[in-house]
């Protein structure tokens, strides 16, 4: 994981998300972090649902999973395609998940056509929060690699580069807190 600075580690104690990203050309990286008021254990459900993201993630429109099993370690792993953004996007993508380890990978299928993006990796790692009261998680999104296709015209990467990280993590946190209030 990263490391944050004691700035951004106070952040995350009043309950605000830290970002970074950097990125070249058609290619970025980065992370968000953030706690939120829910145990681990809901968060890696929610995670682990990929057919349900449409109702969870705004900026996915569309999920369909092709294939769903668990390896004899226990690793969950599923193939899924998503429609993405306003743009109803294509993308194809792997999922690992490791709920003893918190992780839940994600890159591109390699069986699939990449229109929009060439290269994507990453996860989402939980853990109970350090920091925190009891049933709640520090929930991390770290972008390992994200690479444009070269037919995605500039201004929807430059569009994209602004907003990724921060619509692919705003539903976490109220997302979580109200499932979990409801499972109480």
């Amino acid at each position: 994981l990263p490391t944050l600075s004691s700035e951004e580690l106070d952040q995350v104690r009043r309950g605000e998300q830290v970002q970074r990203q950097e990125r070249v050309g058609p290619t970025g990286w980065g992370f968000v972090v953030m706690d939120v008021g829910a145990p681990s254990e809901v968060i890696m459900s929610c995670l682990e649902a990929f057919k349900d993201y449409p109702e969870m993630i705004p900026v996915v429109r569309r999920a369909n999973v092709t294939s769903q099993g668990t390896t004899s370690t226990g690793l969950v792993t599923a193939k899924c395609d998503y429609r993405i953004s306003k743009f109803f996007l294509p993308v194809s993508v792997e999922h690992s998940l490791d709920r003893s380890a918190g992780t839940v990978r994600f890159d591109l299928d390699e069986n699939k056509s990449r229109l929009v993006l060439q290269e994507a990796s990453g996860y989402w790692f939980v853990e109970q929060s350090p920091d925190g009261p009891p049933n709640t998680s520090r929930v991390w999104l770290c972008v390992q690699s994200l690479r444009a296709s070269a037919l995605v015209p500039w201004s929807i990467v430059d569009y994209a580069a602004e907003r990724a990280l921060r619509r692919a993590t705003c539903w976490l946190k109220p997302v979580m807190e109200e499932r979990w209030k409801k499972e109480q």
